[in-house]
């Protein structure tokens, strides 16, 4: 893989966390309140661990993207 090849996915991957995080916000100013939808965002997030591109764990990103302390899901 080069450079340019690298620099692209990087890119990729970045705008695919801010499209999740621009549509959990979205959902959130529609419902006012934590939706399934919202949830499922950050879901994505989460599982696909897309949050790590922005260099930031977890915790971090739910304090600075998603203006939340945390979000843990339970396992059913």
């Amino acid at each position: 893989m080069n450079d340019e090849t690298t620099i692209q996915t990087n890119q990729d991957a970045i705008f695919d966390v801010a499209a999740w995080v621009g549509r959990k916000q979205a959902f959130a100013a529609l419902a006012g309140r934590c939706s399934a939808a919202d949830a499922e965002c950050l879901r994505q997030v989460r599982d696909q661990r897309q949050y790590r591109t922005l260099n930031v764990n977890w915790e971090q990103f739910c304090k600075r993207r998603a203006g939340i302390l945390r979000f843990s899901f339970r396992r059913t």
